[in-house]
């Protein structure tokens, strides 16, 4: 299996691809509000669709990038033949959605900072899940004090507070269930390596040493300790949005 290294990937998940450990605790952040019938826009690499094509029942994932979408689509061919997914090069937020699929459930990761209109963006996710009061799945990097090199180098327009997050949901039409911040350890990490040392070109290679040393020890004792006590500052915000 081949995956392209260059600088269209940067913003595609390319450094976190062998991070098994870390891309699980993302995606059980968001596990228990999976419904049968998942968007999923920008799936980038597949860090996150890979556990979505075996736990929903129909799956579109789509990503602007068609070096992305091929990727992916090498990384998913080791799973069994399936008839309920598919992924596009398509860009559902400006050229609609042409699935007439009644979707359940929109699962956006580290996407919205791309945006350059973020409430058009949630605007358009509420349009697709009003018919079923669906739930729309947010992963958006947190605290604009943390915009650092990689997010300038990604493509990163802003970093998001939890104020942000709750008054573009409340305009837009959903109503929050949840929102909480996630991964402290790594918002230190991040912190240090791109707004202290203001570190460059480290998001352009399949792993790092660091992120390889942070999926194997850091990882697991962080998921411990957050399900049990969320932290008041992390590297991201999770927001759980049902469109009322």
């Amino acid at each position: 299996m081949s995956y392209l290294q260059n600088d269209s990937l940067k913003a595609s998940g390319l450094v976190l691809l062998k991070s098994a450990n870390y891309n699980r605790w993302q995606y059980n952040q968001f596990r228990n509000y999976i419904g049968e019938k998942v968007l999923e826009i920008g799936c980038g690499l597949g860090n996150l669709t890979q556990f979505l094509v075996t736990d929903t029942k129909y799956l579109l994932s789509v990503d602007t990038k068609p070096e992305a979408v091929e990727s992916c689509r090498q990384r998913l061919s080791v799973f069994p033949s399936r008839n309920n997914f598919s992924i596009r090069c398509h860009d559902v937020l400006t050229e609609g959605l042409n699935d007439r699929t009644d979707f359940d459930t929109v699962v956006l990761s580290n996407v919205l900072e791309h945006i350059g209109n973020d409430f058009d963006a949630l605007c358009k996710c509420h349009d697709i899940l009003a018919t079923t009061s669906g739930i729309l799945l947010l992963l958006d990097p947190a605290h604009q004090f943390l915009y650092g090199t990689l997010d300038k180098e990604s493509g990163h327009l802003r970093r998001y507070s939890k104020k942000d997050i709750t008054g573009l949901a409340n305009q837009s039409g959903f109503k929050v269930i949840d929102i909480h911040a996630f991964n402290f350890i790594g918002a230190i990490g991040w912190w240090m390596n791109y707004c202290l040392l203001r570190r460059k070109d480290t998001n352009n290679k399949e792993t790092s040493l660091q992120v390889r040393l942070f999926d194997k020890y850091i990882v697991k004792p962080s998921e411990y300790i957050e399900s049990r006590t969320r932290p008041l500052v992390g590297l991201s915000y999770i927001a759980i949005l049902r469109a009322d």
